[in-house]
């Protein structure tokens, strides 16, 4: 590395295969469906106002990261003593409008007027996703007068995909 000052060594980014293939086509090609299926549903109305048209994403923060490489002397053993289960993570679902209205997040331990959801896991599951969208976001999109249908985008997670029973 001294012998190329401009290298350094990293830990990559990971990224999901599907993603990688992405293409500017495809992306044209899903907002052409999109629109497709907005004005067969007779919703295309919805693109009027940007209030009506929401986009939600989680991620997951670990209770009880990993740490990195820390720098010690040779010959000596360095320990992180953990305090929780390096398993246990807190789910955050963000859901903005595209006027830049935000929906209160659904998080563990939160203040008082944001919506709780919680799992065994600590992973966003059906169950609290339903809980979130039947509850916390319809009550929301009420209480700030937001016309309904709305276009509700979220990522593809399987655990965002309620199945009726």
């Amino acid at each position: 590395m001294t012998r190329h000052p401009k290298l350094v060594l990293k830990n990559g980014e990971t990224l999901e295969k599907y993603r990688a293939q992405l293409t500017q086509e495809y992306i044209r090609s899903w907002f052409r469906d999109l629109k497709t299926f907005l004005t067969e549903s007779k919703a295309l109305n919805i693109v009027d106002n940007p209030s009506r048209m929401l986009n939600a994403d989680e991620t997951g923060f670990r209770l009880c990261p990993k740490t990195g490489r820390v720098l010690g002397l040779k010959g000596h053993n360095l320990y992180v003593v953990k305090t929780g289960n390096e398993k246990e993570n807190l789910t955050v679902l963000i859901t903005f409008t595209a006027d830049g209205g935000l929906c209160p997040p659904i998080i563990d331990s939160v203040p008082s007027h944001w919506i709780l959801g919680k799992s065994d896991t600590g992973w966003m599951r059906s169950e609290v996703f339903y809980e979130f969208v039947a509850n916390g976001l319809n009550n929301w999109l009420e209480k700030e007068n937001i016309q309904k249908p709305v276009l509700f985008l979220v990522n593809g997670h399987k655990s965002h995909v309620i199945r009726s029973k």
